[in-house]
């Protein structure tokens, strides 16, 4: 994988298994986070519960949290970024929540609820996947989305604020959150990604869903 060089920046903060949070850049091989794997194909927890198999991609907090093992970080120096800021909707969302942003590569994936102007319906597309640059879509995934402002994003919902210690293991519902704003950044940053992870394909970062590995 020589050249890539996808990515947060250091300062992203990762929810670890014990719902502490760390840095990526202070993130260790073997380090335990909290995630979900999406090759999951036991039974997952429905609301209401239906009794589904295998990793739900339309309903992302339907799932089991897994507990998500480090196996690899990626460092590399980039010459662009892109912020994505994140803003309460109350036409859109339900939690109440300060605005929040990623600072990511272009590249990079975010696990996304709904289309602007869309939440579950008769026409709702559930759309999972999206990126600022379709660039890299060959190596990740057969479909991915571009990602636009006004589109709906997924956090940890306030009821779980602080995220109490039986966390694990039920569904969480994720709230949603509406993208506000796609800032690029040029200049020379320091970002890392979780190349390689045990029980996980994503995780949560700044209190979204990022896309973890290579494909």
């Amino acid at each position: 994988m020589q050249g890539y060089n996808r990515g947060v920046v250091g300062d992203t903060l990762i929810t670890m298994w014990d719902l502490s949070q760390k840095p990526i850049s202070q993130l260790e091989v073997l380090d335990e986070i909290l995630a979900y794997d999406e090759s999951y194909v036991g039974q997952r927890n429905e609301k209401p519960n239906l009794g589904g198999m295998g990793f739900d991609g339309s309903h992302t907090g339907y799932n089991e949290h897994m507990k998500g093992i480090v196996q690899r970080i990626d460092q590399s120096i980039v010459s662009k970024v892109v912020k994505v800021t994140f803003t309460n909707d109350p036409e859109e969302t339900f939690g109440d929540y300060d605005d929040f942003s990623i600072i990511m590569t272009p590249d990079n994936l975010i696990q996304m609820s709904h289309d602007v102007g869309y939440e579950c319906g008769d026409a709702c597309p559930h759309i999972s996947w999206k990126t600022y640059d379709m660039k890299f879509n060959d190596i990740t995934k057969p479909e991915i989305g571009q990602l636009s402002i006004g589109d709906l994003g997924y956090r940890a919902p306030n009821e779980y604020e602080p995220l109490p210690k039986d966390f694990h293991g039920p569904p969480d519902y994720l709230d949603e959150m509406r993208i506000d704003n796609i800032e690029e950044l040029e200049g020379e940053f320091e970002v890392y990604h979780i190349t390689e992870a045990e029980n996980a394909t994503m995780m949560f970062a700044n209190n979204t869903i990022l896309h973890v590995g290579l494909h």
